[in-house]
């Protein structure tokens, strides 16, 4: 997981290095009355991602620091939808297949047997 700061239209972002897996945090969790926001640090628990950061929050016309936190996601419910099935699996073969950026299961900058093989492990355990 990385965060980052777009620098045409600054905002916080999450995201795991794939460009379908990019998240602007500040439109995404904040909504209208906040812009310009920033990233400074990412960290995890058990249960969830937290992101530290800050943005300027024209309601009350000032910089304000914010903590984003979400559920940390199954992995293996790789299209998102709530369900480990083989919806998941499929989406991920083909992304395997196809040599897609998210076919990246482990996020060690390959796409190879070790991703299917983690994706299948984790599919099986049902996260």
């Amino acid at each position: 997981m990385n965060i980052a700061t777009s620098s045409s239209s600054p905002s916080a972002a999450f995201w795991t290095g794939c460009e379908s897996t990019w998240h602007d945090l500040g439109e995404l969790v904040l909504g209208d009355g906040w812009h310009h926001t920033w990233a400074e640090g990412v960290w995890a628990d058990e249960e969830n991602i937290y992101v530290i950061g800050g943005g300027f929050n024209y309601n009350t016309n000032r910089n304000e620091a914010i903590l984003w936190y979400r559920p940390i996601p199954c992995l293996a419910d790789f299209n998102g939808d709530g369900f480990v099935n083989g919806n998941d699996y499929d989406d991920f073969v083909d992304a395997w297949d196809n040599n897609e950026c998210i076919g990246d299961f482990n996020r060690d900058g390959f796409i190879n047997g070790d991703d299917y093989d983690d994706f299948v492990a984790a599919w099986e355990a049902n996260c």
